[in-house]
């Protein structure tokens, strides 16, 4: 696919984006998030702890205290006298500025965990189904989330410069991104919030190869072929499952399949796991009976629920959920995992 060109953008969406240009335009301060109907808390468990202000020299200085300048003009901090201090942190960002914050690794361990859950990456693929995706950036996100009055002061930076402590919520906090996702999660309710397909090169042959044009135009075809057959697609949840696994003496490998109305099966997921030393040397049923223990407990969170069904070569597997009253330990742990 050919990058859509400036021009042709500006044609299509044009409209779209000087209708929302405020959206998009730099803003020197980040609006912040209206009536939102809860503030981000910082439970503590202990008395307050404190800590001494880093020693910021040159440029590091400077640019620092630009920084909280502004951040104070600003309103997203103003001057402190909290008994809670935690130390001024730079981190180098990859556009060379940097991002300013408190060093809390003291304070963390004495704030309660928020459990509010945090959306696992899989679960977002499978839900989002669709050809073209977008990524928005929020400008400065934590700082569009007010903290609680009561629990400001703990927020609190010490710097060469002064104390300050964080109206808005602050990097580094332990539960900040708790508070951020439980913001999105009620602010964008009907908004779903990197699938990343590793290809691993195979081992050269010894022998030599003599290449040809023919050669050539069959590897490219193979290649085409396998990009094809791997191409995963999305789940529904209706659809008919199945899992196609097998074992070698080194390894274990499968593929997750999913039948469309069609009647094809379609790539959902792969697995593939190298054998340690010790099951090497179990026996094929045995490396059989490992690879679907293994591939089931990889594939849980899809496969727990619907029916599905497991593709092997090894037909003595069927008979793993029949063993006798006295089974080998290792039999017994494969199989209990086969039959939930």
């Amino acid at each position: 696919m050919q990058p859509a060109s400036e021009n042709s953008i500006v044609q299509r969406y044009g409209a779209l984006l000087k209708e929302f240009a405020d959206l998009f335009e730099p803003s020197s301060y980040p609006v912040k998030i209206q009536n939102l109907p809860f503030k981000h808390s910082i439970v503590t468990s202990s008395p307050p702890v404190a800590d001494h202000p880093p020693q910021l020299t040159g440029e590091r200085l400077a640019v620092a205290k630009e920084a909280f300048h502004d951040l104070l003009k600003k309103g997203i901090i103003r001057p402190s006298n909290s008994q809670w201090t935690s130390p001024l942190h730079l981190v180098p960002k990859s556009n060379s500025t940097w991002c300013f914050t408190g060093d809390y690794r003291r304070l963390n361990p004495c704030i309660v965990p928020d459990m509010y859950p945090l959306p696992i990456i899989e679960d977002l693929l499978q839900e989002s189904p669709g050809n073209v995706f977008s990524t928005v950036d929020l400008q400065k996100a934590f700082y569009q989330i007010p903290v609680a009055e009561k629990d400001i002061e703990k927020t609190a930076v010490t710097t060469p410069f002064g104390l300050f402590e964080f109206l808005e919520t602050s990097l580094g906090l332990r539960n900040s991104a708790q508070f951020m996702q439980r913001t999105m999660n009620h602010i964008l309710p009907k908004i779903q919030a990197p699938l990343h397909e590793l290809l691993k090169g195979l081992k050269n042959k010894k022998s030599k190869l003599k290449w040809t044009s023919a050669a050539s135009e069959a590897f490219e075809q193979c290649k085409e072929s396998i990009v094809e057959a791997t191409r995963t697609t999305f789940l529904c949840p209706n659809a008919p499952l199945a899992l196609r696994i097998d074992a070698s003496d080194e390894a274990i490998g499968a593929a997750l399949e999913q039948q469309d109305s069609a009647g094809f099966w379609h790539s959902l997921g792969f697995f593939s796991k190298k054998l340690d030393a010790t099951q090497c040397r179990y026996s094929t049923y045995d490396r059989e009976l490992l690879a679907i223990s293994t591939v089931i407990k990889y594939f849980e969170r899809i496969l727990k629920g619907p029916k599905f069904t497991t593709y092997t070569d090894h037909k003595l597997l069927i008979y793993a959920t029949l063993l006798s009253s006295d089974p080998t330990k290792l039999h017994l742990g494969k199989s209990e995992a086969l039959s939930t």
